[in-house]
């Protein structure tokens, strides 16, 4: 009985499992292996492709903002750097190492970061398309280096020179710059130099027809006629004393009148060397040599006393005017070497800082500096 039983359970295991593997489907094959995805997932489509950002367009949140709050609601979101984290490179750079970082699927435009140096759209290699700030790039060999134009030096010391940069502007050395006047109201009759033209001391630069001229030739006859009649009157006041007639005040009056007319002599003889001449002519000499560098007037042309007619400079000591940013000033002083780089000048022109003005000008903000040639 027992024998029986044993065999009846037997069979009914066999039937059982003749039944499963006739109900038990065969196994489905294995799908053919997909491209590299972004971060694992289905390769994208091309036309699901943010070719400005290198993420498929469904996930790039720069571009599709409304998609930020899924990310964060995920706990995937980079604060720092503004991207979900599981797309910042900046943080994981590893990302990029392992090669799970977005691809670009076939047939999607190349991101800017595949792109050439300047768009050409000549794509970069895989292994520098977007690298993350601050990563370690090794290359191969020193051959590689000079291919791209990488050029190494040893380091050395040597000191550096503090400069400041700042505008320029020549201008006439003013202790070596006359400005000629005639001294006397008149009209011009004739103009003997030229701007450019080469004076001496003493030479002819205009002649003016002045009634002026009578008058003040005639203050300075008066004045020698009076000079030649105290230089008497105390030689004889000498004389008197000497001889015990004349007292020691008669002499000391003498000789102030002898003092003040010299006085008055010297000064009608200083004006009347700007209005030498004879008549109603006016003669105006050069009192200096150099350039004549400005001319202000013309023949027939009425002028002042006090107006400047012709400029004469030295040309060969020359002001250089710097126009200094108030933020740089204080790293200038006199006596400050500064080089001038001029147009058309093959080396520059040397001097030292003279002059540091000492206030701001409110217009400009710029504080002037004067360079004198050393």
């Amino acid at each position: 009985m027992s024998r029986s039983l044993c065999a009846a359970l037997i069979l009914l295991a066999g039937l059982f499992g003749a039944c499963s593997r006739r109900e038990t489907p065969a196994p489905a094959p294995r799908p053919a292996a997909t491209a590299p995805t972004f971060h694992g997932g289905p390769a994208a489509h091309p036309s699901d492709w943010c070719g400005s950002h290198g993420v498929p367009e469904s996930e790039c949140t720069r571009c599709n903002p409304e998609l930020i709050p899924q990310f964060q609601a995920r706990h995937d979101w980079c604060g720092e750097h503004s991207v979900p984290e599981s797309q910042c490179a900046a943080c994981h750079p590893e990302l990029l190492r392992q090669g799970v970082a977005a691809p670009r699927p076939r047939g999607a435009p190349p991101t800017p970061a595949e792109q050439g140096e300047h768009g050409d759209r000549t794509p970069r290699s895989d292994a520098s398309a977007g690298l993350a700030p601050g990563t370690t790039v090794r290359l191969a060999s020193a051959a590689v280096a000079a291919q791209v134009g990488v050029e190494t030096v040893a380091a050395t010391t040597r000191p550096l020179a503090d400069e400041v940069a700042v505008p320029a502007r020549l201008a006439f050395d003013a202790t070596h710059l006359a400005r000629v006047s005639a001294r006397v109201p008149g009209v011009v009759r004739a103009v003997a130099v030229s701007v450019g033209a080469v004076v001496r001391p003493g030479d002819l630069l205009l002649t003016l027809d002045s009634a002026a001229a009578a008058a003040t030739r005639a203050d300075v006859e008066a004045a020698r006629t009076r000079t030649r009649s105290s230089e008497l009157a105390l030689q004889r006041a000498r004389t008197l004393q000497a001889e015990g007639i004349g007292s020691l005040a008669s002499v000391e009056r003498a000789e102030t009148e002898h003092a003040a007319a010299r006085a008055a002599l010297a000064g009608f003889v200083a004006a009347g060397t700007a209005v030498s001449g004879t008549g109603r002519a006016v003669r105006v000499l050069s009192p200096r040599a150099g350039v004549v560098v400005a001319r202000a007037v013309a023949v027939g042309q009425q002028v002042t006393a006090e107006e400047v007619l012709v400029e004469v400079a030295d040309l060969s000591r020359m002001w250089a005017i710097l126009d200094v940013p108030d933020a740089q000033a204080p790293r200038l002083g006199v006596g400050q070497g500064v080089a001038i780089e001029l147009d058309g000048f093959a080396a520059p022109l040397v001097g030292t800082i003279a002059f540091l003005a000492p206030t701001v000008d409110p217009h400009t903000r710029t504080v002037e500096a004067r360079v004198e040639s050393t």
